[in-house]
């Protein structure tokens, strides 16, 4: 083989020379419902492209704020990245909720109570705007309803009661 021809692959070595890039949009399918989903950003804030949108920022503030900082105008990176953040993270956290069926996984991993209560919550709005009565769920139908406190129960007919000498004078 000469210095100018390449290596042929076998063929169980083929294997793209490429690396496979990640697309801007993320897509999953929702835990709750299974419905697709399609996000137009990658919930991961920590990107090449984000470092160098941020670097550029600070170095804009930098060079626009020269006379007071100088140099130290290089450490706004730091609260840049802060807010961005914030910022990102919020957004991804609104894309995330299933507007199908209203699951919410930031809220899942925080609290599970809290996010069963808030799917609930969100069925019962989509039947009112339908109008439609929302269904008690089955433990509920199966509980028997307790007697409120205060009425006094009556005996089956048929059976003697007994009376207090007060109650019963004429």
């Amino acid at each position: 083989m000469s210095a100018n021809q390449t290596p042929t692959p076998s063929a169980g070595d083929l294997r793209s020379l490429w690396r496979q890039r990640h697309s801007r949009i993320w897509s999953f399918y929702c835990p709750q419902c299974r419905a697709p989903r399609r996000t137009p950003t990658h919930p991961d804030p920590s990107r090449p492209a984000n470092y160098a949108r941020i670097g550029l920022c600070a170095l804009v503030f930098t060079i626009s704020t020269w006379t007071w900082f100088s140099w130290k105008g290089l450490v706004s990176f730091v609260p840049f990245w802060a807010v961005f953040e914030l910022v990102h993270r919020s957004r991804v956290r609104g894309l995330l909720a299933c507007p199908h069926c209203g699951f919410d996984p930031y809220l899942y991993l925080v609290d599970v109570k809290l996010a069963r209560r808030e799917i609930e919550e969100h069925w019962k709005r989509k039947f009112a705007e339908h109008g439609i009565p929302f269904p008690q769920p089955k433990h509920e139908l199966l509980q028997p309803q307790a007697e409120p406190q205060g009425r006094a129960q009556r005996a089956p007919e048929g059976t003697p009661t007994t009376q207090s000498p007060e109650e019963s004078s004429p």
